[in-house]
């Protein structure tokens, strides 16, 4: 209970001023344990669980474009994630999505030489097997961007429970389910902005090919998610991921987007960072 002039409730010691690990910078999976807070008499906040991970430098910085907020994946090779390695391979949507169709340029030469097509579910559990949605970015642990720090990143990410993040997913409310589905589409290299500093900077490749590309999925059933089922008979399957619920959206900064916005978004990131608001995600990823 509250006592004196302290705003203390719960348990000795907790207090309304950081709700949850990760509410200011310097909290991280190294230096602070996630816990649960209470917020409000009766009512015990959701415990927000920060892992860190040591993510290896890209060779023309790319990441240097991952910060907060922005949904990460991992690379993962022989279907265990790189242990093996000092530092993981970690990419924003926009990068997996780039990733996803320079590995389909590459496929398609190879089958053009083997006489014969690589099966879309095949590729499909590839893509399952190498790229893991993890969680929402919560801050970068080495501070401030240097130009001559050439050391593994080290990045702090939500893996469960409350964080910020952008919303490419359009009209959201209060509860709603959320998520990626993994769906053939067909893209060029043009389409991808992954820059944060270069507005205009697009990728320069310019052939078109039909590839599978993480795209922004939401339930219409607010009250519950159910995953469709996939097809066994379709010519290329689709998998969808749930990353987790709507638990605050920002008020009067609805936005309706169709299929293409929400493509748009995943594929060019200085225009998700600009051109969107943020809102606050219950992560709770189930594949």
């Amino acid at each position: 209970m509250a006592s004196g002039t302290g705003l203390s409730v719960g348990s000795k010691g907790q207090n309304t001023n950081n709700p949850y690990v990760g509410s200011h910078s310097f909290a991280n999976s190294l230096g602070s344990r996630p816990r649960a807070v209470n917020q409000t008499l009766g009512w015990q906040s959701n415990a927000t669980i920060p892992y860190h991970w040591s993510i290896a430098r890209w060779a023309n910085d790319l990441d240097k474009n991952i910060m907060n907020g922005q949904i990460v994946f991992l690379k993962c090779n022989d279907m265990t994630p790189l242990l093996r390695n000092r530092a993981y391979t970690m990419l924003n949507i926009q990068m997996c999505n780039y990733s996803l169709y320079r590995e389909a340029l590459s496929r398609q030469r190879t089958d053009v030489l083997n006489s014969a097509a690589t099966e879309s579910a095949e590729i499909l559990t590839t893509i399952l097997n190498t790229y893991r949605p993890v969680g929402t970015v919560i801050n970068d642990m080495n501070g401030k961007p240097d130009e001559s720090n050439n050391a593994d990143r080290v990045i702090n990410v939500c893996v469960s429970g409350r964080q910020t993040t952008f919303n490419i997913w359009g009209e959201l409310h209060d509860g709603d389910f959320i998520g990626l589905k993994l769906q053939m589409v067909e893209v060029s290299g043009t389409q991808f902005n992954l820059s944060l500093s270069h507005h205009s900077k697009v990728q320069d490749d310019l052939k078109s090919i039909s590839c599978y590309q993480w795209i922004p999925y939401r339930t219409s059933d607010s009250n519950r998610w159910k995953t469709p089922t996939p097809n066994k008979h379709m010519t290329h399957p689709m998998h969808y991921y749930e990353l987790g619920r709507v638990f605050r959206c920002p008020r009067g900064k609805d936005y309706e987007l169709g299929d293409t916005q929400r493509l748009h978004f995943a594929h060019h990131l200085s225009d998700m960072c600009s051109k969107t608001h943020t809102f606050e995600i219950h992560i709770n990823i189930k594949c």
